[in-house]
């Protein structure tokens, strides 16, 4: 019979090495914010019923929230809690559909509205 022994093990710790950082290919980009006229949009009235409004970010995909792409909604199109026709419970296409609106064409004619008040949109 052969008789086997416990492999030697070194009793030196391993040397460890801090880990690698990636580098981003482009800077990350944070969220626009102009607090001007997200108040001037948050004094319109719902875009839908006319109702006092809270204003809702519009992103794309990808992209953080900018205050240049708001639009007034009131509550119950806005929030999750207020029901199932909400934009946040719906999304974004099937509550274009749902209202017939197109929210790009909205958000551009909100700041066009903006700039004939009066006003200039921040620089991102």
């Amino acid at each position: 019979m052969i008789r086997r022994h416990p492999i030697a093990r070194s009793q030196k710790p391993i040397p460890r090495r801090a880990p690698v950082r990636k580098r981003r290919a482009k800077p990350r980009r944070g969220r626009v914010v102009d607090k001007q006229y997200l108040a001037w949009v948050g004094s319109q009235p719902c875009m839908i019923s006319g109702k006092p409004a809270t204003v809702h970010h519009v992103r794309r995909f990808g992209e953080p929230k900018s205050d240049h792409r708001i639009l007034p909604l009131a509550p119950e199109y806005h929030q999750i809690q207020a029901g199932h026709t909400s934009i946040e419970a719906l999304g974004k296409r099937k509550f274009e559909v749902m209202y017939g609106v197109n929210l790009e064409t909205r958000i551009v004619q909100y700041q066009q509205d903006y700039m004939a008040a009066g006003f200039r949109l921040k620089a991102p």
